[in-house]
């Protein structure tokens, strides 16, 4: 779910216990969102989240990087 300055937050059914991971911009982190503004979000054959923000350009999310960890 894109949203107007809160980031990403991002919810997967295959992953329990059930939770949002919120991914926003960290300027000291090149790896975070690049702005908050999320516009739109499109995902490619391979599963990855393409994130379009206002103000940062495209950012991608790799789904197969995302697993639980306790």
């Amino acid at each position: 779910m894109g949203t107007h300055k809160g980031g990403l937050n991002f919810f997967n059914p295959n992953i329990w216990p059930y939770n949002f991971i919120r991914y926003q911009k960290n300027p000291i982190n090149d790896s975070s969102l690049s702005d908050n503004r999320v516009i739109s979000l499109c995902e490619d054959s391979q599963n990855n989240i393409w994130i379009g923000t206002e103000g940062g350009g495209l950012n991608f999310l790799i789904l197969k990087q995302i697993h639980y960890q306790e």
